[in-house]
């Protein structure tokens, strides 16, 4: 998809700068023997990327995935974050709760 959006319900303040759209940045990461878009959001910079060793989707400060601030565990080799495979957990090994990543269209519309 051209983006994805990063919505959450009641959400700590530690993980704010998580929530917008994330545009596709025509950077990729090789995981295993696939190619995956890597996505960014603006203000502040934010990737959302699938993570090259693991397979699981992650957000980032960077577009390497060197300083993780989410990861969507059990999300091991899905090709897409808009899936209920596993809960998105902080650096500090918390849950999450009503992280919600959303495919969207080429018309802007989730």
């Amino acid at each position: 998809p051209p983006y994805y959006k990063v919505s959450a319900g009641p959400i700590t303040q530690q993980h704010a700068d998580v929530v917008g759209n994330y545009t596709n940045t025509g950077m990729s990461t090789k995981v295993s023997f696939w190619t995956r878009p890597i996505y960014l959001k603006l203000s502040p910079p934010m990737y959302l990327l699938q993570e090259s060793l693991t397979g699981e989707w992650i957000i980032a400060e960077d577009a390497v995935g060197k300083s993780v601030i989410l990861r969507q565990i059990r999300s091991n080799w899905l090709i897409s974050p808009d899936t209920e495979a596993g809960p998105w957990i902080g650096s500090d090994g918390q849950t999450v709760a009503g992280l919600n990543v959303t495919a969207g269209n080429s018309e802007g519309n989730s």
